[in-house]
């Protein structure tokens, strides 16, 4: 029973949180072999270490699997810095005329507020839409206040987006040869 009263809040919490996931499907004249050499390329283009952060390439399938990091960092003032540290999977799915990009299971793996030479642990943010962080975002002084939490949260899914954007744009580019 003990155990219950004391995880309960974690169990609450976990319940009542919202999955960002971002997702867009789309239709093209290109083949299948098309749509795959054009997202290995774009995987090549956006991540720095393409061949450690692809997980899965199945061209049979239609399936190629990215997990990777977004770091974010927010000046808290006063000299110091918090840090956060997310963990994300795209899914890139094709056949013939069509491909869908899909940006899930983003989580916040590390939290730290550096400044006059000390680092400490601060909270962990997980991902939210709105205004309304999940958690408490600050303890003992130390972490993001809502304002810049909610700011931080914007800045992440916008970055997300426009690994998105960025794929639907390539895939929709004609090739000048």
């Amino acid at each position: 029973m003990l155990i219950l009263v004391l995880f309960s809040p974690l169990l609450i919490s976990y319940c009542f949180a919202e999955e960002v996931k971002l997702s867009e499907t789309r239709e093209t004249k290109l083949s299948k072999s098309e749509i795959y050499s054009r997202t290995k390329m774009f995987i090549a283009d956006t991540w720095n270490s393409a061949n450690t952060v692809i997980q899965n390439d199945d061209f049979e399938g239609g399936d190629i699997l990215v997990k990777s990091i977004q770091k974010m960092g927010v000046n808290t003032g006063m000299g110091t810095k918090s840090r956060y540290t997310y963990k994300f999977t795209t899914s890139f799915k094709f056949k013939d005329n069509k491909y869908r990009i899909e940006i899930y299971d983003i989580v916040c793996t590390e939290a730290n507020q550096t400044g006059f030479g000390a680092e400490v642990n601060v909270p962990l943010i997980q991902p939210f839409f709105g205004d309304e962080p999940i958690a408490k975002t600050i303890f003992m002084g130390k972490g993001l206040n809502k304002k810049r939490a909610v700011k931080m949260m914007q800045d992440l899914i916008f970055n997300l987006k426009g690994i998105e954007d960025s794929y639907v744009a390539d895939m929709n580019k004609v090739d000048d040869f």
